[in-house]
């Protein structure tokens, strides 16, 4: 399955250029055939100068990823099953060659002892006991954390070979969204508020 060779079955375009036709299907002219035919006569091969700066990122010549700015580290959010997630790469070491995947994700809130109402004292102690004895159940490299504002995070760091790939990096904020979800039934099930995030869950901000 593919592009036919240009050759007998093949048509004659604009200049007389040979077109490849998808699966040696017939050249019918028309709005979409003359447009497609135009649009190969303007074409020209984009100049890859690598490395290419592309945002926070320097794409060497086979598609691997340096930070361009080791001192402004990108940084990646989204938010999923109604979780902040934000994902940032710092180099490390004077060589460039490591580099450190940071995750964070807030995954609730302690409730307030108004909205807890009465037994509040009892339900945010609940709630506490579950918090310090979370850290031994979780994973390698993750910790917990309490902000001002009484929200829950989970945090993890692993290391990176760079430069790195995109395939990389999404891999390993999936496995840690993946790696998330009995926390946050845990949680739930001793009290903790689920989080509050603005927009639909699974929506990616850069």
């Amino acid at each position: 399955m593919g592009l036919a060779r240009a050759g007998p079955a093949a048509a004659k375009g604009p200049a007389g250029k040979a077109v490849r036709l998808f699966m040696g299907a017939s050249y019918l002219p028309g709005k979409i055939g003359a447009h497609y035919l135009h649009l190969m006569d303007e074409a020209a091969p984009m100049p890859f100068d690598a490395p290419l700066q592309l945002g926070p990122f320097s794409v060497r010549p086979d598609g691997r990823l340096a930070l361009a700015a080791p001192d402004r580290p990108p940084c990646f959010r989204l938010q999923w099953r109604g979780c902040r997630v934000e994902a940032r790469l710092r180099a490390k070491g004077p060589d460039g060659e490591l580099g450190e995947l940071s995750l964070q994700a807030t995954v609730g809130r302690v409730p307030s002892t108004a909205r807890l109402g009465a037994g509040a004292a009892q339900g945010r102690e609940a709630v506490f006991a579950a918090l310090r004895s979370l850290p031994p159940a979780l994973p390698d490299g993750w910790r917990t954390g309490l902000n001002a504002d009484h929200s829950v995070a989970l945090f993890s760091a692993s290391r990176v070979e760079m430069p790195t790939t995109v395939t990389s990096l999404l891999t390993d904020v999936t496995l840690f969204l993946l790696a998330l979800r009995p926390y946050l039934d845990l949680l739930a099930e001793a009290g903790v508020e689920p989080p509050v995030a603005a927009g639909a869950p699974g929506m990616v901000k850069t």
